[in-house]
């Protein structure tokens, strides 16, 4: 799969050998950079708020007015990272079958899409390119679900994407990464006059990454199996009707009451591609990893399982957990080493934040950090970016 993204590059081959040559050697070691909570104020992003009691056309218009020119420049970004000789095909295919696409789509979410085009006077085609993101390219990330010795329930995650789109070795960064970053806000879902959801996004980008309703909390990685994008094709030719990912977790957490419901919606529900789904409750014990195939849950790992065996955590970062993590990707060890190391009575918003303020977890591709704890009524998304030297991923 690499050398599909790099091909003859040499560039991009050096970045993979200073890469591998980093995580070789950090990934023995706990990096918990200790009082990185809170962060600093220009980590701090903007909240909007999205009112659904509105028609499904207008509820984005006043977020993405104005955001032309960073929609566009972001999926060009994405683009760039194809063939050069791929690249117009592509773009012609957006602007030809963008609206088909979103007869794929529950109606309201297909709305809400057109309803961006409009407001944002970027071609329909791009926005769904942008919103079939995780399905395109796939984000790497580390989730955490914790229980402290009083029984309260923290979850955690950090964000990162846009690998291979391109170094910026001037600002040791990802160019699409930075662009993403700033693109990103923390979003208050209302209906009724009330407070349905919280959870951070970009702009243009309607689906669900991270969010918590107050019940339960949810945050995606990316899993990545010898499918590659079978299932996604069959979506756009019409003939595999599984949600997207991220507007599946955003139906689970509009939708359910419990946290029991939203798990059994999310292992039974048919979804586009593979993927972890890491889910946390109010209740101690509850916190699980979904592990999925387009058509079945392959594991469900719970918190209590953890539990009866001497942790207090569950830990997904992009590998199956019975198995290892391969030795140029192992942000595992090094977070549970921290985790460990904090232990259960030390566990609390802020020591979560820090561990995944630490290196290799933190790396060039970290957009954002999300602690979440239900039971205080805390949901805090902030902008992170790795002081280098990093890992590039």
């Amino acid at each position: 799969i690499l050398s599909l993204y790099l091909g003859s590059g040499t560039m991009l081959r050096l970045i993979l050998v200073l890469g591998l040559f980093f995580l070789a050697s950090e990934a023995a070691r706990c990096h918990e950079n200790h009082n990185a909570y809170p962060p600093p104020s220009n980590d701090t992003i903007p909240t909007y708020e999205l009112n659904l009691d509105l028609p499904p056309k207008e509820r984005w218009a006043h977020i993405v007015k104005g955001k032309k020119a960073s929609i566009n420049g972001l999926v060009n970004q994405i683009i760039k990272q194809l063939p050069k000789k791929l690249r117009p095909v592509v773009s012609k295919f957006l602007e030809n079958h963008g609206k088909k696409a979103l007869s794929h789509m529950p109606q309201d979410y297909a709305e809400e899409l057109m309803g961006i085009a409009e407001a944002s006077g970027v071609d329909l085609g791009y926005i769904v390119a942008m919103n079939l993101a995780y399905e395109i390219t796939g984000v790497g990330c580390t989730s955490i679900v914790a229980q402290a010795k009083d029984g309260q329930i923290y979850h955690a995650r950090n964000l990162d994407f846009g690998l291979f789109s391109g170094f910026d070795f001037k600002n040791d960064t990802w160019y699409l990464t930075e662009q993403l970053r700033e693109m990103l806000f923390n979003l208050r879902v209302m209906k009724g006059g009330k407070l349905l959801y919280n959870s951070t996004t970009f702009t243009g980008f309607i689906g669900l990454l991270s969010g918590s309703n107050g019940r339960f909390s949810i945050t995606v990685d990316s899993r990545f199996d010898d499918n590659l994008d079978y299932y996604l094709l069959r979506w756009l030719e019409g003939k595999w009707k599984g949600l997207e990912l991220t507007q599946l977790t955003r139906r689970a957490i509009e939708n359910n009451q419990t946290y029991e419901q939203a798990t059994d919606y999310m292992q039974k529900a048919d979804i586009m591609g593979p993927a972890y789904m890491i889910v946390g409750g109010t209740k101690p014990g509850q916190g699980s990893v979904i592990t999925r195939e387009p058509a079945k849950t392959v594991n469900f790992w719970t918190l209590d399982q953890q539990m009866k065996r001497g942790s207090f955590y569950v830990l997904e970062t992009n590998y199956d957990h019975w198995k290892r993590p391969p030795f140029y990707d192992d942000r595992r060890d090094p977070a549970e080493k921290c985790m460990n190391m904090t232990g259960a009575a030390g566990m609390n918003k802020a020591s979560l934040y820090d561990i995944l303020s630490g290196k290799p977890n933190l790396n060039s591709l970290t957009t954002y950090t999300v602690v979440m704890h239900l039971s205080e009524g805390v949901y805090e998304g902030y902008k992170q970016r790795c002081p280098p030297p990093c890992s590039p991923w």
